[in-house]
C-alpha cells in the first residue's frame, strides 16, 4: 500500500518529468523557450479546450492560474493535466497537452510559414496567463520574436511528443 506522502512524491515526480519532457521537446527548436511556452498556453487557454484548461466562457479553468513566472505556467499546465487524469480518470487533459505541444512544434518547424498564427498564439498566451502589464498586448517583446531558421525537422531529428511517453511515465510508477 502507498502512504499518502509517497503518493504525493510520485505525483510530484511525474509532474516534474512531464515538465522536463515538454521542455526537452522544445529544446530542439532554435526559438526562445519563453515564446514556445506562451504559444502552448495560447493554444490551451481557450474556452473550447478540454476541462482542465477550458470550460464555460463565464469561468474557463485557466482563470485559476495565478502564477507570475514561466516555470509556474508550464507547471500549471502539466499539473492540471495530471490532476484531471487522476481526479476524473480521463486522458483528455493529457491528450490536449500532447496535441498542443505537437502543434507548437509544427508551427515553429515550418520556417516562418505559420509565423503570424504563432505570433497570435504567443500574444494570447501572454494575455490569458496575465503576464503583461496592460490587458491587451499587441507587440511581442524582442526576445520572444520569431527569427526563423533554415533547419527543418529532418535535419534536427525532431521527435514529436506522444501520448505513449505519458502512458510510459504513468505505468512505470
Amino acid at each position: 500500500m502507498i502512504a499518502p506522502s509517497d503518493a504525493n512524491s510520485t505525483t510530484n515526480d511525474l509532474s516534474l518529468r512531464g515538465v522536463t519532457d515538454v521542455i526537452s521537446c522544445f529544446a530542439v527548436i532554435n526559438v526562445h523557450l519563453d515564446r514556445l511556452i506562451y504559444c502552448l498556453a495560447g493554444i490551451l487557454f481557450n474556452s473550447a479546450s478540454p476541462e482542465p484548461f477550458g470550460g464555460p466562457k463565464s469561468f474557463p479553468r485557466y482563470w485559476t492560474y495565478e502564477g507570475t513566472t514561466l516555470s509556474a505556467l508550464i507547471k500549471f499546465i502539466i499539473n492540471s493535466a495530471y490532476r484531471a487524469y487522476w481526479g476524473w480518470k480521463g486522458r483528455f487533459g493529457l491528450d490536449a497537452v500532447v496535441s498542443a505541444v505537437n502543434r507548437v512544434l509544427e508551427l515553429h518547424n515550418e520556417t516562418g510559414r505559420f509565423k503570424s498564427l504563432a505570433d497570435e498564439l504567443v500574444l494570447r498566451g501572454m494575455d490569458r496567463s496575465n503576464h503583461v502589464e496592460c490587458r491587451k498586448v499587441s507587440i511581442i517583446p524582442a526576445p520572444l520574436q520569431f527569427f526563423g531558421t533554415t533547419d527543418n525537422a529532418e535535419d534536427l531529428n525532431v521527435v514529436y511528443f506522444s501520448a505513449r511517453d505519458i502512458r510510459r511515465n504513468i505505468d512505470s510508477e
